[in-house]
């Protein structure tokens, strides 16, 4: 074990003993936020508050920021939200840009989408995709909203994005350019499948984390092709490099 601390000590890495392993998000980003002493956590795609309602349960107890356009979702995020004075609720969407667009809202709308489905998706979820309706929502740049929205939540200056949007996550992630040295992890929905055309894949998603400045601290399967058990997406968890 010395010998290979000196080689990736050469390397500028440092060897660290893992005394608990962590088979599951829950436990990896209970982790990761008390080691970074997260005091703000983004929750782009809120959806109807799961994940706000999972970083309770897992003992996070810092301000939690939500972003959900979809009128059903919101309506059921902001109820699921009431009675928490850290737990704030935005209806609207976060992007590269600040605009007004319509977004897909299938049956199910866990997969409510910017970009609209593919062939193979719509026939892998046939149910979740049907009665597709589309909803004009308004779109800003985390950029745009980190001044006033966020800035005067932050107490120990730690952040933590998440972002799980359904193929959006990279306009997410550049709409936020100027704030992201601010951000000290990520978590990112990335896809090995396309679900959504257009949408980019785990590697170019991937690729575009790193560029940032953010490295991975794990990934975990989201689901999977019943037919063969490949991976169709992950959660991907980063780390800026520094913070690591």
């Amino acid at each position: 074990m010395n010998f290979f601390r000196r080689v990736f000590a050469g390397l500028g890495y440092e060897v660290l003993r893992v005394e608990k392993y962590h088979p599951t998000l829950e436990s990896h980003l209970k982790m990761i936020l008390e080691n970074l002493s997260v005091d703000v956590v983004i929750d782009v795609g809120a959806n109807n508050g799961g994940y706000g309602r999972m970083l309770r349960q897992i003992g996070y107890r810092g301000h939690i920021v939500s972003f959900e356009p979809v009128d059903a979702a919101f309506d059921a995020l902001s109820s699921r939200a009431g009675g928490d004075a850290k737990w704030h609720c935005h209806k609207h969407a976060l992007g590269s840009k600040d605009e007004e667009i319509d977004i897909n809202v299938p049956k199910s709308d866990d997969f409510a989408s910017f970009l609209e489905a593919t062939d193979k998706a719509k026939e892998i979820w046939a149910d979740d995709f049907s009665k597709t309706f589309s909803q004009k929502v308004r779109v800003k740049t985390l950029d745009a909203v980190y001044k006033d929205v966020i800035l005067p939540l932050i107490s120990g200056g730690n952040v933590f994005l998440k972002m799980d949007t359904q193929g959006f996550d990279l306009e997410v992630f550049q709409g936020g350019r100027n704030v992201l040295d601010s951000i000290l992890g990520i978590q990112s929905e990335v896809s090995v499948f396309p679900i959504y055309k257009g949408m980019p894949d785990f590697v170019e998603a991937i690729s575009c984390f790193r560029e940032g400045g953010f490295e991975i601290t794990g990934l975990y399967p989201v689901s999977r092709n019943s037919a063969d058990l490949t991976v169709v997406e992950f959660d991907c968890v980063m780390v800026k490099k520094t913070a690591a």
